[in-house]
Parts: structure tokens; sequence; C-alpha cells
């Protein structure tokens, strides 16, 4: 991956809808040129999918949590991360040094939905702790920025 590929990424983190020809324009190659690139990105792995962001405001509110989890004494993420994967309404999944083990961040249609999602991931086997932290405001979130080194 070139400095090209990462103004191509860090312009698809903008607007992942932007045509080709668009962004052929921005990184300063041909159309064609272009979609080579991203064909290449998407055969190698680097580029694997698009998502969708909702704003609250149109979307509806949804209940977000950060969970803190604490594993049982000797278990690895490799006992407890694919059952986690199971729970649909976990939207990322991070180890961390130190305590916790993991911190998780939910997003639910409902409160119902969340609790529902946190009584899930107590039940995992291997989990010994889970703290939730409600999310009652988003002041920054900076999702969408680009930082490439």
């Amino acid at each position: 991956m070139d400095a090209i590929d990462r103004k191509l990424i860090a312009e698809l983190r903008k607007n992942p809808r932007r045509k080709t020809v668009d962004l052929a324009n921005v990184i300063g190659l041909s159309r064609t040129a272009t979609q080579v690139r991203l064909e290449k990105l998407h055969s190698n792995g680097i580029i694997v999918g698009y998502d969708v962001i909702l704003n609250n405001d149109i979307g509806g509110d949804r209940c977000s949590a950060f969970a803190s989890v604490e594993y049982e004494k000797g278990i690895l993420c490799k006992a407890v991360i694919p059952e986690i994967a199971t729970i649909p309404d976990i939207i990322s999944c991070h180890s961390t040094a130190g305590t916790p083990d993991l911190l998780i961040y939910i997003e639910a249609a409902t409160i119902e939905k969340l609790t529902k999602a946190v009584e899930t991931l107590s039940n995992v086997k291997g989990i010994s702790s889970v703290s939730t932290h409600i999310v009652l405001e988003t002041h920054i979130n900076r999702k969408r920025q680009v930082s490439i080194l």
C-alpha cells in the first residue's frame, strides 16, 4: 500500500458512496487506474466492506454502552471471542493491556435489547465479570475522520 492507496482510503472513509470518477479526480489518477486500485484493495483484503451510519436525529435514538469484561483465571481471548461475536448488538470488541481484558461497545434499539445483550455477554463461559457504562450523550465522535500514518 502506497501514499495513493492511503489517500484513496481516506477519501472512501469520508464518503464510501463516492463515484470512482470523483475519487480519481481527488487522488490524481484516471478513473480506470483508480478502479484498478480499488479492486486490488478489495482482493487483497485491505477493504473488506462498507457501512451505514445512521444520524440519530433521523434513524431514531439508540441505546449504547461500553462494557468492561474480565476473564476467569486462565482464560484467553480465543476462548470467549467466538461466542461474543454471535451477539448482534455488539458493535466492537477490543483487547486491552491490563484490566479489563476486553472493552466492548454495544448499541441496541431499546434499553431492553441493550440489557439482553449485556446479560448474554455476562453468561459467556470464561467471563467472570462485566461492568456496564451506559452512554448518556456523545460529545465528540471522530469515527469517520481519517488518521493514516
